[in-house]
């Protein structure tokens, strides 16, 4: 199944480009946007606690020290977001593209990555702890002072670097 975070990848670059406001209209009133264009949106501090975001196209996003806790992100296109600083705590980011993404110093604690493509991300000094990195794909990752804390990792080996 690692086939299809790239299949993802390949399905969305015919897409990109700049974001619906009707679909912004639609994340601001309901906390949810399935499938919608998000891409290059300034979200920066915006408090996304629990937003549904399966499948949307957030290609280069800006969700700096953005709180996305429990957010659903399954799916979801982030080539190239910026995420540096954001709570991103029991987020569903299964099957997320995040590559080139900016996790920079992003809490990722008990997040489930499930199959994520994190191929070329910056996850320096982000919070892994209690997280699920089963099947990942990291390729290229910067994790310069990444704690993987009781982390499960794309080989299903537990990491407890940094506890």
């Amino acid at each position: 199944m690692k086939w299809l975070p790239i299949f993802f990848l390949f399905l969305f670059s015919a897409q990109t480009g700049a974001f619906d406001e009707g679909d912004l209209k639609k994340l601001k009133a309901t906390n949810a946007c399935v499938k919608c264009d998000l891409s290059g949106t300034n979200l920066s501090g915006a408090n996304l606690k629990g937003a549904n975001l399966n499948g949307a196209n957030l290609d280069g996003a800006n969700l700096q020290e953005a709180n996305l806790e429990e957010a659903n992100l399954e799916w979801a296109y982030l080539r190239g977001a910026n995420l540096k600083g954001a709570n991103l705590e029991r987020a569903n980011l299964g099957w997320a593209v995040l590559f080139d993404a900016n996790l920079t110093g992003a809490i990722l604690r008990e997040a489930d990555l499930w199959e994520a493509y994190l191929k070329v991300a910056n996850l320096t000094r982000a919070k892994l702890t209690d997280a699920d990195l089963t099947n990942a794909i990291i390729v290229k990752a910067i994790v310069q002072g990444t704690i993987f804390c009781r982390t499960i990792m794309p080989d299903e080996t537990l990491n407890n670097s940094g506890c």
